[in-house]
C-alpha cells in the first residue's frame, strides 16, 4: 500500500469516527463499548471533543501528506518530505499516547475494559501505520 493510500485509509477512520463522535456521541461510545451509565453529560462533551480533535488531525494529514491542499517545497514552514516526517512523528507520538492512556482504566478496572480493548489496538494500529509512513 502507498503512503498516500495509508495516510487516506487513516484520515477516512478518523473522520468517521470524528463524525460519529461529534454528531452522535452516545452512540459511538455504545459502538466502542462504554456503558450507558457512565455517559453522563459531561462524558458526552468529552466524546463531542474527541470527534474535532479527529476531524483536525485527519484534515492535516491530508493537507500535508499530498491531500487537497499539499505543501511545497516553497512553502514557509520547510521541505515538504521534512514536514511530513514531522507530522508522521507527531502522530506515531499521539496515538502511542492514546493507547497508553487507555491501559490507565483498564487495569484500575473501572468498567470499561471493552472500550480500552477496542481502542487500545486501534490506537497501537495507528500508531503503527504512522510508523510505518514515518520510516518510508
Amino acid at each position: 500500500m502507498t503512503t498516500r493510500a495509508l495516510i487516506g485509509a487513516v484520515a477516512a477512520l478518523r473522520i468517521s469516527l470524528g463524525l460519529g463522535a461529534l454528531l452522535a456521541p452516545r452512540g459511538t461510545a455504545s459502538l466502542f463499548g462504554f456503558p450507558s451509565s457512565q455517559q453522563t453529560p459531561m462524558a458526552v462533551l468529552l466524546g463531542r471533543w474527541f470527534g474535532v480533535r479527529g476531524l483536525v488531525l485527519a484534515a492535516l494529514a491530508l493537507r500535508g501528506h499530498g491531500g487537497p491542499t499539499p505543501l511545497d517545497g516553497s512553502s514557509p514552514l520547510g521541505p515538504r518530505g521534512e514536514r511530513q516526517r514531522e507530522f508522521a512523528a507527531i502522530n506515531v507520538a499521539n496515538a502511542a499516547f492514546d493507547a497508553a492512556a487507555m491501559v490507565v482504566p483498564l487495569v484500575r478496572r473501572e468498567g470499561i475494559d471493552r472500550a480500552q480493548l477496542i481502542g487500545i489496538p486501534v490506537a497501537l494500529g495507528v500508531s503503527a501505520v504512522w510508523w510505518r509512513i514515518l520510516r518510508s
